[in-house]
């Protein structure tokens, strides 16, 4: 009886975000779910959209983008947007726009 517990315990554990805090300064990092995972990489081939294409528009490059995809630990404002865009709360109109008013005023 309790090795189904601890299959359970198991599961919950990698399928439940877990958050790296850095050093003062450094940004915060949060490993997303198993489930976040395989959505934004399924999510990418329907669209059929290579990951530079797919990233870019969250201003990640490809590389970084690749190591989301493979689980690696992603900076909260990014996975914030992606999770938006996924639920389609925010649009590609949307993000262009903020990159264009980011472009001609420079940083906020």
């Amino acid at each position: 009886m309790n090795k189904p517990m601890m299959e359970q315990r198991a599961t919950d554990a990698r399928t439940a975000p877990r958050r790296i805090v850095l050093a003062p300064g450094d940004e915060e990092l949060h490993w997303i779910t198993q489930r976040d995972k395989y959505l934004i990489r399924d999510f990418r081939h329907v669209m059929r959209e290579n990951q530079t294409a797919f990233w870019r528009r969250f201003g990640v490059t490809q590389t970084r983008g690749s190591r989301f995809e493979r689980g690696k630990a992603m900076p909260l404002p990014v996975l914030m947007l992606v999770r938006l865009y996924l639920k389609r709360v925010i649009s590609d109109a949307d993000l262009l726009q903020v990159r264009a008013a980011d472009d001609a005023d420079g940083p906020l």
